[in-house]
């Protein structure tokens, strides 16, 4: 009896089992002949476009991947080691990953004493053997090698760079066309849209990894003009200066930078997208430097408070915190106070977006600029010249506090030590009032408020009087370490 039990007990099992077995069929067979939604069908690109694949995604990368990867090279340089800093381009959170490999490379580095070896990521787009990378990468270098995908090394030399992109131009000698990928349309790409990323982590060359776009115009402060892809590809230290393919094969970005408290890859990267590379690299091809359009204001972005204050209806657009002397800007009329709704027929959605456009714009071209001041809109004209220099700034020197009540402001303020300095100065800020709740600062000078300079504390009375009654946040136009910027600040009830 209990053997027959026993024996009728195995078989009830097995059917149970194979039930099991083919439910979890169904289920990958499922899975298997999925598609994604919206990709019934492949689509064929043209050169040079960035067509979104319409592949399934059960078909895996290799197709793509042996397209593309004879054109990713290995980037090696060496370069003095005084004066190299590793993490100066971006706040210490953001790293590239321009760092030597780990193993070998260390043991190399201690017998160079005089020079440190580092290891980066480039690709092709000109069969003639011309390669981007970052400018990150290269900088400071004496010798740079490429390694193709093939094996064969050469050395190279640079044709330009961009800092303030980090993007640069390597050019080597093949005597022979060279496999080349070109760029695609980086404004074509979607959040959550397949890309692959190929380079050099940590001198594993020819390394492979996918992801998904998880943001795009991501800006992590190192330059003026981020506007950067984030993506969750697997990036590491050495993939710098590599690219970011779509799935058509065309590269809609170049590996820049990733997020990393712990210097690995925690899913969070960063690809100067290849709207941005496209002229940048062709000016470096063209003349090995780039020639940006200059306006000469500093301007700011502009919150909430500030658009109230200001009178408009959103936050688009940039303030003009200042306007230096003898500049475009200047001459065609532009005021501090002033915000740049659009240039050159383009839309200035935010602060970031005004000087990408104004770099773009050849010097010597007139451009339409729309403003809005004192709660008009206005159009004004200016010609752009090229930018030869940065911007000098002005310390701001320390000063002895004393005493003048700022109305309803919370504000304690005096006069600059300085006597041909106008405004006047933050020496103390009342804690829980309108002014502490804001932006200003300690140290902070007022130039003006409302639409009136500054130079007594009764002219910040009568601005903060006249913006209560209005029910309206009082501009004040302050001056921080030698910058100008506005700040908005709510009037107390009273």
């Amino acid at each position: 009896m209990n053997s027959d039990n026993a024996m009728n007990v195995k078989p009830a099992r097995s059917r149970r089992k194979a039930m099991v077995i083919a439910g979890t069929a169904a289920i990958l067979a499922a899975l298997v002949f999925a598609r994604i939604p919206g990709a019934a069908q492949a689509e064929i690109p043209s050169e040079g476009s960035s067509v979104r694949s319409m592949m399934p995604i059960t078909e895996g990368f290799s197709d793509l991947v042996s397209q593309v990867r004879p054109a990713v090279v290995k980037v090696e340089v060496e370069r003095p080691l005084e004066g190299f800093s590793p993490m100066g381009m971006l706040p210490e959170r953001f790293r590239h990953f321009r760092h030597a490999p780990q193993g070998r490379g260390h043991g190399q580095e201690r017998r160079h004493r005089h020079h440190r070896r580092g290891m980066g990521s480039g690709f092709i787009i000109d069969p003639a053997g011309l390669i981007v990378t970052n400018h990150h990468v290269v900088e400071k270098a004496k010798e740079i090698r490429i390694t193709l995908d093939d094996g064969r090394t050469f050395e190279a030399h640079l044709r330009g760079s961009d800092p303030k992109t980090d993007l640069a131009l390597l050019e080597i000698d093949a005597d022979e066309d060279l496999p080349a990928v070109a760029f695609g349309d980086s404004e074509a790409v979607r959040v959550g849209d397949w890309v692959v990323a190929m380079g050099n982590p940590f001198g594993l060359g020819g390394t492979v990894t996918v992801g998904v776009v998880s943001a795009r115009g991501r800006d992590i402060g190192s330059g003026p003009f981020d506007d950067y892809l984030q993506v969750d590809a697997p990036i590491n230290r050495g993939n710098s200066g590599g690219p970011l393919f779509d799935l058509a094969g065309n590269v809609v970005g170049v590996n820049s930078a990733i997020y990393s408290p712990t210097g690995g890859n925690v899913g969070i990267a960063f690809s100067v997208p290849a709207d941005l590379a496209k002229p940048i690299i062709a000016s470096l091809q063209d003349s090995g430097s780039v020639e940006r359009g200059w306006l000469g204001v500093h301007i700011q972005p502009i919150d909430p408070t500030l658009a109230d204050a200001l009178g408009l209806d959103g936050t688009e657009g940039a303030l003009v915190a200042s306007v230096l002397e003898r500049t475009p800007a200047d001459r065609s009329g532009i005021l501090a106070g002033d915000v740049i709704l659009s240039f050159d027929g383009q839309s200035v959605q935010r602060m970031k977006d005004l000087p990408r456009i104004v770099a773009g714009v050849e010097a010597g071209t007139q451009v339409d600029i729309d403003i809005w001041r004192k709660g008009e809109r206005q159009s004004l004209k200016a010609t752009i010249a090229a930018q030869e220099m940065e911007d000098e700034s002005l310390a701001m020197r320390s000063d002895e506090p004393e005493s003048s009540q700022g109305a309803r402001l919370g504000l304690s303020l005096a006069a600059p030590r300085d006597g041909n300095r106008p405004g006047l100065r933050i020496v103390e800020i009342e804690p829980e009032s309108p002014a502490d709740r804001s932006e200003l600062m300690v140290g902070d000078i007022i130039l003006g408020a409302g639409d009136k300079e500054v130079e007594q504390a009764r002219d910040i009375t009568g601005a903060v009087q006249a913006a209560h009654a209005d029910n309206k946040p009082v501009l004040l136009l302050i001056s921080r370490r030698g910058n100008r910027l506005y700040i908005a600040v709510e009037t107390a009830a009273g």
